[in-house]
């Protein structure tokens, strides 16, 4: 539980540092949390692309190899599937979100900032599908 809390609130910890940054130095990097969010989202994904072993005997999995077969758990088959096509949208909401941040730094969409929406987004969907992997 420990790890997952670091690693899910990771953004947060650079988010903080940013912040401290900004402050000491007086440059406003801002506009670059939105696409930092976005590529977080996206690096939680990518590990989840691997399938999860199935635990069965040695005995059992020796005879299928033979076979040409392999056991997977069809939730996780399904959140493979899932996953790649997250990280399709996240890859166009990640290059979205450099654009809106370059060209309309302080453009807002209700209370924050339209590229940082973009960017949380992203990271949400990574929590979310991480969250669920781990669980199957």
């Amino acid at each position: 539980m420990g790890y997952t809390i670091i690693i899910h609130c990771f953004p947060t910890y650079l988010i903080l540092f940013e912040t401290l940054f900004r402050s000491i130095t007086g440059l406003d990097f801002s506009a670059f949390i939105g696409p930092s969010l976005a590529a977080a989202g996206l690096s939680l994904l990518i590990p989840l692309v691997r399938p999860k072993p199935v635990p069965i005997s040695d005995e059992d999995n020796d005879k299928l190899k033979e076979d040409g077969y392999i056991i997977c758990n069809t939730r996780d088959e399904r959140l493979i599937v899932a996953t790649w096509i997250a990280i399709l949208v996240g890859i166009f909401l990640w290059s979205y979100a450099c654009s809106t941040a370059l060209n309309h730094p302080n453009a807002k969409l209700s209370s924050f900032w339209d590229h940082s929406t973009i960017g949380m987004i992203n990271y949400i969907c990574g929590i979310t599908f991480s969250t669920y992997k781990d669980a199957i």
